[in-house]
């Protein structure tokens, strides 16, 4: 394929992301100077350029000859087709000027009328045909804007505060006018010739989207190259124009551009699968482009565009099926074995550390046939019978484990009383028997030990022979 011209307009799209950013920015900084041009020639010289003339004509004779093949395209007509995307974009920022023009001088008489109609040819003919007429009633515009524009026209014309121009100025507004509809016609025979050819350049986008809308994209991207360069975003956007709200909100208002048009887009009622399906055909749309931009036209066909329309049609069949239905599952079998349950010093440890503090049970313990309030509640959470069972305590102290000492009992009555050294000053030494009755038992005296030890150092202690050693066996 050959070298496309690049756009600036499509650079801006990129940066600033709206076509229409530098537009916009281009007819503000225009806003004082064309006040000062007294005819549009001075800013318009296409539609009287050689240029123009002899590309139309060239266009004409192509459309109209017998040379100009279904199948085939010769080195020659690709020039014209990529002269014609050059063209149009000329054409596009001619009217943009000329809109300017005729909008900067009509405000005198009609200064709302360019925030009602924002389109330029459309603009252009109303403006043709109120001329300096002040009762907008008295013009039938029904062949120029729709109904519901018509009647908020005439609503704000009967209050507006514009006066007649001079007929020089108004000769000016009409000159101009005729100035917008000459090029958009000039611009409507380059689209239909690009568009003729376009199954032939790119079969592939043309059958996604169709001719028409094929050779708009194109138009405005400023060829097939420069189209397979921008991302889906940037194409579902391109074409897209500022919407006169009156009478609607903007919520309701699904603005978007040339392929908005497609047919499969417009065949969805649901906004919200429009909108889906936009971004859809707007991404299958850019992988076309990049096939037929990167193929030969003599080795290209439409295959791969086949294959991507028909997966555009199955996705939206996909998209406006209802949601499965959602399924009742039975519940699992019951699992009556026994768990095994864990055991042992760390389990033990964990039942100890969660278990029912005391003050847990005795809050949990509800007193029946009580006062129904309960004063040491706080934040409507009662306190059971704490505090209540007696004690007077509001919190009770921890248990303590105290370990008690193992002490041998060598028998009851008698032997308990001279047990130890010491006795309790408590303590009786009157036994009752069941034979004597009451009995006073003799004191014994205690034993003290033997003075020199019991074993080695006593008087009637004597020496043990230690046993012989006896020999080791030699070897």
């Amino acid at each position: 394929m050959g070298e496309i011209a690049e756009s600036e307009d499509i650079t801006d799209l990129l940066e600033d992301g709206d076509l229409e950013s530098e537009e916009e920015g281009e007819e503000l900084e225009r806003l004082e100077d064309m006040l000062k041009y007294a005819s549009v020639k001075e800013i318009a010289h296409l539609m009287r350029s050689s240029k123009l003339s002899s590309h139309i004509e060239k266009v004409e004779a192509v459309t109209s000859g017998e040379e100009a093949s279904k199948h085939s395209l010769t080195d020659a007509e690709y020039s014209l087709i990529v002269e014609s995307n050059k063209l149009i974009l000329e054409i596009e920022t001619e009217i943009r000027k000329v809109h300017k023009f005729v909008k900067d001088h009509y405000a005198l008489k009609f200064p709302e009328l360019e925030s009602l109609i924002l389109h330029a040819t459309e603009y252009a003919r109303v403006v043709k045909l109120l001329g300096n007429e002040m009762d907008t009633t008295n013009v039938d515009l029904t062949a120029v804007i729709p109904p519901h524009t018509i009647m908020v026209v005439n609503v704000t014309g009967s209050a507006t505060q514009g006066k007649p121009l001079d007929p020089e100025e108004l000769e000016r507004v009409l000159e101009a006018c005729d100035e917008i509809m000459q090029l958009d016609e000039a611009k409507q025979l380059i689209l239909e010739y690009v568009q003729s050819r376009m199954t032939v350049i790119a079969p592939n986008l043309s059958v996604i989207v169709g001719t028409a809308i094929a050779a708009q994209l194109m138009g405005i991207a400023g060829g097939l190259s420069n189209l397979a360069k921008l991302p889906s975003t940037i194409v579902q956007r391109l074409g897209k124009s500022r919407k006169n709200l009156t009478g609607f909100s903007a919520s309701t208002v699904f603005h978007g551009g040339f392929l908005l048009a497609c047919d499969l887009v417009k065949a969805q009622a649901d906004h919200k699968i429009r909108r889906r399906v936009l971004r859809l055909v707007a991404g299958k749309v850019t992988l076309a482009a990049r096939v037929d931009a990167n193929v030969l036209p003599a080795y290209n066909d439409d295959s791969a565009g086949t294959r991507l329309r028909e997966e555009i049609i199955r996705l939206i069949e996909k998209m406006k099926e209802p949601p499965p239905a959602k399924q009742e599952k039975a519940l699992p079998a019951p699992d009556d074995r026994q768990k095994k349950k864990r055991g042992g010093k760390r389990a033990r440890a964990a039942k100890e550390r969660y278990r029912m503090t005391e003050i847990r049970k005795i809050t949990n313990r509800v007193q029946f046939a009580g006062d129904s309030e309960d004063p040491l509640s706080q934040n409507n959470v009662s306190t059971g019978m704490l505090g209540k069972m007696g004690s007077g305590l509001l919190r009770l102290r921890p248990e303590t484990k105290v370990r008690s000492k193992r002490v041998k009992s060598e028998g009851s009555g008698l032997a308990s009383i001279s047990r130890g050294r010491e006795t309790s000053g408590l303590s009786s030494s009157l036994v009752f028997t069941p034979i004597q009755g009451l009995e006073l038992p003799a004191q014994q005296p205690d034993k003290k030990p033997a003075p020199g030890g019991s074993k080695y150092f006593s008087a009637n202690h004597g020496f043990k022979t230690p046993a012989p050693r006896t020999p080791a066996n030699p070897l």
